[in-house]
């Protein structure tokens, strides 16, 4: 892998122009039940969710779900120091983005339950408020609006900056500190969104062109790619692979655009056009964790139609229940934040995929649950760091991280951005039933 670092770093200036422009232990995979359903608090826990009714924000109904533990009106007489500290998620834990956002918000919940577990944040608790906005800006809108009577000392947002925008703009105004787990729009690497908004995800563009790296050196220089027209994540992972792909003298025998909903077409055209390739990039993902769906059925159709070659793909794949659904699965290679799978190479990953997966009161863990735990984590580095939750002073100590080790490895953020592009993921390769206990590579931006 030593290779592979150095190769990845001679790609840096090829990448970061594009965004400016636009160990063989296995393991059985194993997956674990959707509840599909969202989840209630515990009672007299920190931790409320909170139905998306629009009409609750008219004051027709309690905010609250029926079976959840309402969150304490603040004491308006109370000193600020004897108030919980508030933490709020404008997240999506029932919809589209359920399968970024719901494990990302099982990775805040633990995170918070540990520091309350340990007597709090600077001798105080941490409430944590659960807001599904079921993938509706409307709802995202009027929540965070509703936020301005009682403002959060952190505000944790969506993945999709798409559903986020309206919050991110509020934010920037009245001067909260937000952060999201997994966003990727590359306007917070240069802090486009307002210096107190950050996050923890980076741009696919970067895993494509590891990948493009990994599959060369594993595979070959012949590749068939695949493009996902309906996932934006997957779609830039794919012109990330592209332009590294070429960098390293790979060739594109074949490339083809789809729609998950509609794969039948593009069956019909691979099974007469296409030739074989040392490997087939797939840059599609799992939509809603729906078993036989998305990336699985593509896969599934590739395979019956005489196409034997190694998948590649991104993190939009990072979904294990998918797996036992697909017999002729073969072998594969993505990219991801972390190992679900219980054989990550950090062994505090592993137990906190193990502790949110069990916690029957937030969404499963996955893929963005390290990102979620990183999250609050930086939260409470920065409050600790300058005794304070004061927006603007605990953000200019995120701004300051240089270096900071996190589970997900190193986080700078550097020069105004709020997003650290270089960052540490994990290569991990499926085979039959089995994944191998991944690899890490650092992509340097």
């Amino acid at each position: 892998m030593a290779r592979l670092i150095n190769s990845m770093r001679a790609l840096a200036l090829v990448l970061c122009c594009a965004m400016a422009a636009a160990a063989c232990v296995t393991e059985p995979v194993s997956g674990s039940g959707d509840r599909g359903s969202v989840p209630s608090a515990r009672p007299g826990d920190t931790s409320t969710t909170e139905a998306g009714d629009t009409s609750v924000l008219d004051g027709a109904t309690d905010l609250t779900a029926p079976t959840a533990t309402a969150v304490p009106t603040p004491d308006e007489d109370a000193e600020p120091g004897d108030r919980p500290f508030q933490v709020v998620t404008i997240m999506d834990e029932s919809n589209v983005m359920r399968p970024l956002d719901g494990p990302a918000v099982a990775g805040v919940a633990q995170r918070i339950a540990e520091i309350n577990d340990a007597g709090g944040l600077l001798g105080r608790p941490v409430e944590l408020r659960r807001l599904d906005t079921e993938s509706r800006v409307s709802l995202a809108q009027r929540f965070s609006e509703r936020l301005l009577r009682d403002p959060p000392d952190l505000l944790v947002v969506t993945c999709d900056v798409d559903f986020s925008r309206p919050i991110l703009e509020l934010a920037d105004e009245q001067g909260w500190l937000t952060i999201s787990p997994c966003a990727d729009d590359v306007g917070y690497s240069t802090g486009a969104w307002g210096s107190r908004n950050f996050t923890f995800g980076a741009p696919a563009g970067p895993r494509g062109a590891l990948a493009a790296q990994v599959a060369v050196t594993r595979y070959g220089p012949s590749a068939m790619v695949l493009r996902d027209v309906t996932n934006p994540e997957a779609g830039q992972f794919c012109t990330g692979f592209e332009r590294a792909f070429r960098e390293l003298g790979g060739a594109v025998a074949y490339r083809d655009e789809f729609s998950y909903e509609t794969p039948e077409p593009l069956f019909d055209r691979v099974a007469e056009r296409a030739p074989q390739t040392d490997f087939i990039v797939l840059c599609s993902h799992v939509p809603g964790g729906t078993r036989g769906d998305g990336a699985p059925n593509i896969i599934q159709g590739l395979r019956l139609r005489g196409f034997e070659a190694p998948i590649v793909s991104g993190i939009s794949v990072d979904e294990s229940r998918w797996f036992a659904q697909v017999p002729s699965l073969d072998e594969m290679t993505f990219i991801s934040w972390s190992s679900i799978f219980g054989n990550d190479p950090n062994s505090a990953v592993n137990a906190l995929l193990a502790a949110s997966t069990e916690n029957p009161e937030t969404p499963d863990g996955g893929v963005t649950t390290v990102l979620g735990y990183d999250t609050i984590d930086a939260w409470v580095r920065s409050v600790e760091a300058v005794q304070s939750a004061d927006p603007t002073s605990v953000a200019a100590a995120m701004s300051a991280f240089n270096r900071e080790v996190f589970l997900t490895g190193e986080i700078t953020f550097a020069g105004g951005g709020r997003m650290d592009v270089s960052r540490t993921y994990r290569v991990l390769q499926v085979s039959g039933n089995q994944v191998l206990v991944p690899e890490l590579a650092t992509v340097e931006g």
